[in-house]
């Protein structure tokens, strides 16, 4: 009887495991991320379980400023806004969902019209990207990316994302701070908050005349190419070191650091890339770039957080976690001098904990 007991649970644990590995192969799970310790959440992994990222038209890319063309049919975009009830005062959700801080709005709709087809899209959220933009322009990489969010009005397979390259600053955006005020309460996976003294038309213009257009993709999981891409060329938005760290100080569904949340550069392939304007001199506008994607403050007067970042970097690097031309979301695991920079951050502005798009 013993023997029979012990043979049976051995095959009881074999037909498990079995099913659980034909489950597996025929309904793998459709987990994604930027960062974990056997790298197969990261983006070069996410075609296993999501085939559409492997797709011809994928989102971001790199702007080449010599193979755009300009467009001369492409007007400015004109956003436009619509009180609900008729309030003054815009009252905003803000989310963390484990891989960004996402922002919806609750008494207000937003509208703006592709050019020159007509066609009219509505705003459903926006979010962020920080520690390096998604988009590249000329190769420069930015400090980060807001991403505004629509979808057609008429044909809900079809959506539009209006992109801002966020430059790195030693000085607060005032805009945002209702924003940074707020994310120690959503630093936990899946937290909300509400605030009312935050206006998108204070963070963004409602007239934006110069942007790069192209056809692509979402830049996350399942990476449907279905988004006309408006990455603007001006404004850049300003963002501090101090701000970037705030955003990082929030957690992913395990509880680890979103350190990062940009996808990296993916082939243009035969695509064409749109300018709304006419660039007469494209060597002055890579120079330009060069200062606009990084700190605009001089060097010399770098704050005790921008010496801060540099030891941490540079920490990652003896410990070999951070290569210095590595794409910085393939950071396998969380250190502990990671964590430690963190909780120094969190303790000085009475922040939660550790966590890890």
């Amino acid at each position: 009887m013993y023997k029979l007991v012990i043979l049976l649970s051995a095959f009881i644990g074999i037909e498990c495991f079995r099913l659980k590995r034909d489950t597996e192969q025929h309904h793998p799970v459709k987990h994604w991320g930027y960062r974990n310790q056997d790298r197969s959440l990261i983006p070069d992994s996410w075609h296993k379980s999501h085939p559409k990222c492997y797709g011809e038209q994928q989102s971001p890319i790199n702007v080449e400023l010599a193979a755009t063309v300009y467009g001369k049919e492409l007007a400015p975009l004109k956003i436009k806004e619509e009180s609900i009830n008729g309030t003054e005062h815009e009252t905003w959700q803000v989310k963390n969902n484990g891989h960004s801080v996402v922002m919806s709005v609750k008494d207000r709709n937003f509208f703006f019209k592709t050019r020159p087809e007509g066609m009219e899209y509505k705003f459903l959220q926006m979010h962020f990207h920080w520690r390096g933009s998604e988009h590249y322009v000329d190769g420069h990489r930015f400090a980060g990316e807001l991403h505004l969010v629509h979808q057609s009005v008429t044909d809900e397979s079809k959506f539009a994302v209006i992109g801002f390259l966020l430059r790195q600053t030693n000085h607060d955006n005032e805009n945002l701070k209702p924003l940074v005020n707020i994310l120690t309460n959503i630093v936990e996976y899946g937290a909300t908050a509400n605030i009312s003294d935050f206006s998108l038309g204070n963070l963004i213009p409602f007239n934006l005349k110069n942007y790069y257009r192209y056809s692509g993709s979402l830049t996350t999981p399942g990476c449907d190419e279905v988004v006309e891409w408006h990455l603007m060329d001006n404004p850049l938005l300003d963002i501090s070191d101090e701000q970037i760290l705030d955003f990082q100080s929030i957690q992913d569904k395990n509880g680890f650091l979103i350190i990062t949340n940009s996808r990296p550069i993916q082939e243009l392939n035969d695509r064409v890339v749109k300018r709304s304007f006419e660039a007469h001199n494209l060597g002055t506008k890579r120079k330009y770039l060069k200062s606009a994607s990084g700190l605009t403050d001089s060097s010399d007067e770098k704050s005790d957080l921008v010496k801060r970042l540099n030891i941490f970097v540079a920490s990652c690097e003896a410990s070999n976690v951070v290569q210095p031309e590595q794409e910085l979301v393939e950071v396998p695991i969380q250190t502990e001098s990671e964590s430690d920079l963190y909780k120094s951050h969190n303790k000085k502005s009475q922040k939660v904990q550790v966590m890890t798009l």
